[in-house]
């Protein structure tokens, strides 16, 4: 059982706010001490976490305190498959999201570029945002490239872009530093990181401190990062075919060091190539941000 200032520190909520919550809305049931004094248990901690990630997603308390914690996180799924399911409104939005986008790289203006982001995150928010539109765009970037429609220097403005909007949006959510952490990195000649971004914001937004560590980081200094923050999960992102050896060994060396406090896991679109290999080590695996963001609600 803990105190409302041990739950405070584990939730991000101010002990105000738990008050609040328990008295108006009856979200938990905290039980006393002999001294009269609240007490929390595991339940209770994982169902304020919960309620601070959905009401800052814009739920009013007051509608969803009554829930219960297994309705609480299938709320917060949908938020992210959601934004996989297709429908002639959506495409057509993502199409013209794309094509403003793509003129905005053409003309290197990032101005331009940075107000349609910030609008459509307005719009649709973040989860969507990342997964049909930024996701979109940068594939669209790269067949663009490669069909001699983009020149080098026109596509390395857009990944450089993305890359800073992201960076900068892990800061912006503010995750309080007692949250869960993860720490995400990408091995060796994998050098499309914007997977690896994308997931430590996702990560962040569903209440997660995520340290994101740039490519080819060696499997000894995430194990050290990992150690250093009480990390709870390492997640390896994949963005291009597997065809390097270097790779496999890389994953089965983290495997071998990993902390046994500390889960670790491989995304990306790619990671299925890799399923012998995670499967040896029972290491899961996720191709997209839905399923990454169950998991991640999972071992919260």
């Amino acid at each position: 059982m803990y105190s409302i200032q041990y739950t405070a520190e584990k939730t991000g909520l101010s002990s105000d706010v738990i008050r609040i919550w328990e008295r108006r809305y009856n979200a938990v049931t905290p039980r006393r001490s002999a001294g009269n004094q609240r007490l929390y248990d595991d339940g209770e901690l994982l169902r304020l976490r919960l309620l601070k990630l959905i009401t800052r997603q814009g739920h009013r308390i007051s509608a969803v305190a009554h829930l219960s914690t297994a309705e609480l996180e299938s709320l917060l799924i949908p938020t992210v498959t959601r934004a996989s399911n297709s429908s002639s409104y959506n495409t057509d939005r993502m199409q013209s999201f794309q094509a403003a986008a793509l003129n905005c790289i053409l003309e290197f203006d990032s101005i331009r570029l940075q107000r349609l982001i910030t609008r459509t995150l307005n719009d649709v928010g973040r989860i969507a945002l990342l997964q049909n539109h930024l996701e979109s765009l940068v594939t669209a970037v790269d067949l663009a490239w490669q069909r001699d429609e983009l020149r080098t220097s026109q596509k390395n403005f857009a990944t450089a872009f993305i890359k800073t909007y992201l960076r900068h949006a892990i800061v912006e959510i503010n995750t309080p530093p007692c949250s869960p952490t993860i720490v995400i990195s990408t091995p060796p000649d994998q050098h499309h990181t914007l997977g690896g971004l994308m997931s430590a914001v996702c990560a962040a937004q569903y209440g997660w401190r995520s340290i994101y560590l740039d490519t080819a980081t060696p499997p000894e200094e995430l194990v050290f990062c990992a150690q250093t923050t009480q990390a709870k999960l390492i997640t390896i992102s994949l963005g291009v075919a597997v065809d390097n050896p270097a790779v496999p060994n890389f994953i089965t060396t983290l495997a071998n060091h990993c902390p046994t406090s500390c889960n670790l896991a491989v995304g990306g679109i790619t990671s299925n190539e890799l399923r012998a290999v995670l499967v040896n080590h029972s290491i899961p695996n996720h191709t997209d941000l839905a399923s990454f963001a169950t998991y991640l609600l999972q071992i919260r």
